[in-house]
C-alpha cells in the first residue's frame, strides 16, 4: 500500500492534504477520511471546528466533481491535526513539519 496523498505543513503554520493519482493496486488517497477522524478529535475537545474558517476543502485537480481532494487546515488546529495523521496513517511523511513550540524556561514576557 502507497499513500498517494500528499501532506505538507506551509511555512504559515496551516496544514495541506492534497490526494494524488492513484496508479496501482494498493494506492491510497484519505484527505476525505482524515478530515473526518480530524472533525471527530475536535469534537471530543469540544472544540468548534468550521469548514471556510477553520478547515476549507476544495477540488485537488480543478474538477467539479472530483473524487480527489485538497483539504486545508488552519495554523491554530494543525499540530492536532498532525497527531490525528500520525495515529491513523502510520508511516506518513509529513513535508515542512515544524516542531511544537514550548516554553520550556517558564519566561512570560508580560
Amino acid at each position: 500500500m502507497r499513500y498517494k496523498t500528499t501532506v505538507e505543513q506551509q511555512r504559515d503554520g496551516s496544514l495541506v492534504m492534497k490526494d494524488g493519482a492513484r496508479e496501482a493496486i494498493g494506492d491510497m488517497t484519505f484527505a476525505y477520511h482524515a478530515l473526518l477522524a480530524i472533525c471527530d478529535d475536535q469534537s471530543s475537545k469540544k472544540n468548534a471546528f468550521v469548514n471556510g474558517k477553520d478547515f476549507f476543502v476544495e477540488s485537488a485537480d480543478g474538477r467539479l466533481n472530483s473524487d480527489r481532494l485538497k483539504v486545508t487546515i488552519s495554523k491554530e488546529f494543525a499540530q492536532d491535526a498532525i497527531a490525528v495523521l500520525k495515529s491513523e496513517y502510520p508511516g506518513l511523511e509529513i513535508k515542512g513539519e515544524q516542531p511544537v513550540q514550548t516554553n520550556t524556561t517558564n519566561y512570560h514576557p508580560n
